[in-house]
C-alpha cells in the first residue's frame, strides 16, 4: 500500500464518521438507532446485571435468620447484651473494690490487736490456783 492509499483510507474513515454524525441529528436515525440498538442492549444489560446481582440481594435482605443480614442483626443484639452485661459487672467491681480496702484495714487493725493480746499474755506470769 501506497501513502496515496493510506491517505485516502484515512480520508475516506474521516468522511464515513462525519457522515455518520450529521446523521445521528436526524429525528428518524435517532428513532431507529433508539429502537433497534439501545433498547435491546439495555434490556440484555439489565437483565446479566439481575442475574448477577440476585443472590447478592438476597444475602442482605432478611429472610427469617438465614441472610446475612439477619446474622449482622443477631450479632448486634448479641453485643448490646455483652456490653449491658459487662457494664452490670463493672459496677460490680467498683462497690467491692471500694469495700475491699475498708476491709483490708479492718483485718489489718484486728490482727494488731490480737498480736498485742498474745505478747500480753505472755508478758504476765501465769496465775497459780489456791
Amino acid at each position: 500500500m501506497t501513502w496515496t492509499g493510506v491517505v485516502t483510507a484515512v480520508v475516506g474513515l474521516a468522511a464515513f464518521c462525519a457522515a455518520v454524525g450529521a446523521l445521528s441529528r436526524l429525528k428518524p436515525v435517532k428513532w431507529l438507532w433508539r429502537h433497534l440498538v439501545t433498547d435491546p442492549l439495555s434490556l440484555w444489560f439489565d437483565d446479566r446485571l439481575d442475574a448477577k446481582f440476585a443472590p447478592i440481594k438476597v444475602e442482605l435482605s432478611t429472610n427469617g435468620g438465614g441472610s446475612i443480614k439477619d446474622a449482622v442483626i443477631e450479632m448486634r443484639e448479641s453485643i448490646a447484651r455483652i456490653d449491658d452485661r459487662t457494664d452490670r459487672a463493672d459496677k460490680r467491681l467498683d462497690v467491692v473494690e471500694a469495700t475491699v480496702p475498708s476491709l483490708h484495714d479492718q483485718l489489718c487493725e484486728l490482727t494488731t490487736q490480737i498480736a498485742e493480746l498474745v505478747v500480753l499474755h505472755k508478758a504476765e506470769p501465769p496465775k497459780e490456783n489456791p
